[in-house]
């Protein structure tokens, strides 16, 4: 929160009367705490009471729904793991080992075709 003296600053060459600046800051110190009071009461309770809903409706479905899915989905998912991870080794390594021993060989290189910037005429 801002102080008193950060919104009514008076130059050190010229100050009111000291009752003016003493009724001035029990105002303003009124009003600013009333106001945020009652900023905090009308806001703070509706948002705290929606989150609270919210955490509750996120945990109710992580724990009723997306947990026992997932395990649902886990017994077909481990099959189609151990039949692809059998038909990679089985199938695909041996083809692509063969074909990196046929085509190890072949040796490539960089060159640059020009050495010089392309000039525009």
């Amino acid at each position: 929160m801002m102080d008193f003296g950060d919104v009514f600053a008076e130059p050190d060459s010229s100050h009111s009367w000291q009752w003016t600046w003493r009724t001035a800051h029990r105002i303003y110190s009124f009003i600013s705490g009333f106001v945020y009071k009652l900023l905090a009461a009308i806001f703070a309770i509706p948002i705290a009471i929606l989150f609270g809903i919210l955490f509750a409706l996120f945990s109710a479905i992580s724990i009723f729904l997306c947990t026992p899915i997932g395990r649902l989905l886990g017994i077909p998912a481990n099959g189609i793991a151990k039949a692809w991870d059998f038909f990679v080794h089985r199938f695909l390594d041996p083809i692509f080992s063969s074909l990196g021993l046929c085509c190890g060989a072949f040796a490539s290189r960089k060159t640059d075709m020009h050495d010089s910037p392309t000039v525009l005429a």
